[in-house]
C-alpha cells in the first residue's frame, strides 16, 4: 500500500510539474504528457533536491501522472471557469505555480471523487508550501475549499 501512495503521490507531483511547464513553456503536449522534458529539471535540481528521485523506468509513477496531466488539459476550460468565482484575479494573473497547483486541484475535486476532499487539500498545500510563496499553501487551500463545497458538499434531503 505505501508504495501504490507513493506512486500516486509522486505521479500527481510530476502531473504539476508538467502544468507549469504547460503554462510557461513552448512544449508541445506530447512532450509534456511523455515526461522526458523531466530528465533536464533533474539536472538544475541537484543542490535544491525537490524532486523525489526518478528514472523513466518508474513507469507506474509516470502513467499515473500523465493520466492525470492529460485529464487536466482536456477539462482545462471547465476547470478555469470553476475556479474563477473564488479566486483574488484573474487566472491569467495568477502565479504560474498557484495556477497550476489550483488546476490540479479543482481536477481531483470534481473528476476523482474516491480521492477525500482532505487528502486533495494537503497534497495541494504541500505543493504550494515545497514550490510557492509563502502565502501560498493558505491561499490554495481556502480556494480549493470553496470549490469542494460546490462539488462534493450534497444536500441531505431538504436539510
Amino acid at each position: 500500500m505505501a508504495n501504490e501512495v507513493f506512486v500516486r503521490t509522486t505521479g500527481k507531483e510530476l502531473c504539476f510539474l508538467a502544468l507549469y511547464a504547460y503554462d510557461i513553456a513552448g512544449h508541445s503536449l506530447q512532450e509534456l504528457s511523455s515526461f522526458v522534458w523531466l530528465m533536464d529539471v533533474y539536472g538544475f535540481d541537484k543542490e535544491e533536491g525537490y524532486l523525489p528521485p526518478l528514472s523513466l523506468s518508474d513507469k507506474g509513477i509516470f502513467r499515473h501522472g500523465e493520466m492525470i496531466f492529460k485529464g487536466v488539459v482536456n477539462e482545462l476550460t471547465l476547470i478555469d471557469s470553476e475556479l474563477l468565482p473564488f479566486l483574488k484575479r484573474p487566472i491569467d494573473k495568477l502565479f504560474a505555480v498557484d495556477k497550476a497547483i489550483l488546476r490540479l486541484g479543482a481536477y481531483l475535486i470534481i473528476f476523482e471523487r474516491e480521492m477525500p476532499s482532505e487528502a486533495i487539500f494537503s497534497l495541494c498545500a504541500k505543493f504550494a508550501d515545497l514550490y510557492g510563496e509563502n502565502e501560498a499553501p493558505s491561499y490554495i487551500q481556502g480556494v480549493l475549499g470553496s470549490l469542494a463545497k460546490k462539488w462534493r458538499n450534497q444536500p441531505q434531503d431538504g436539510k
